[in-house]
């Protein structure tokens, strides 16, 4: 819809240099007086794009979009992202598997996933480096929303 079209001309206007979303979905909302639910909806569709994570609010967002993007279906990751992030940046992974009450064994599977194969310094920068690069394209994927 036009309403979603200027929701995503925002949400990519209002990137900052990193590729996070500077502005809230409140802001967009108020801004162009839709619902959060809508800017919500179109910020999902726009972490999709390539690179994936583009637009989230914080590095457990992004990490999310990406592995949502990569096909990761696995709870575990999502609540080492979600609840354990600093532990997965230092890579305390004994403490995850205490603070979770399993084995370290399946923290372990769960780091050899595809989303965890390269560091999270890593993947904040190939969102940083794809920033650029989405913005010029961003006409054509906003086009993509309407679909």
């Amino acid at each position: 819809s036009e309403a979603e079209r200027k929701v995503a001309e925002q949400i990519i206007g209002n990137l900052d240099s990193s590729g996070y979303l500077a502005a809230t979905v409140e802001e967009i909302g108020e801004q162009e007086k839709v619902s959060h639910e809508v800017v919500e909806k179109v910020l999902a569709k726009i972490q999709e794009f390539d690179p994936p994570g583009i637009a989230a609010r914080d590095l457990k967002e992004c990490l999310i979009a990406q592995a949502k993007v990569l096909g990761v279906q696995n709870a575990l990751v999502e609540t080492i992202i979600r609840d354990h992030l600093h532990d997965l940046e230092t890579k305390n992974y004994n403490n995850i598997a205490k603070k979770l009450k399993i084995p370290l064994a399946d923290i372990l599977d769960a780091m050899s996933d595809q989303l965890f194969q390269r560091p999270l310094a890593e993947a904040t920068m190939a969102v940083e480096s794809g920033r650029d690069a989405f913005r010029s394209q961003h006409v054509q994927k906003i086009e993509q929303i309407r679909a």
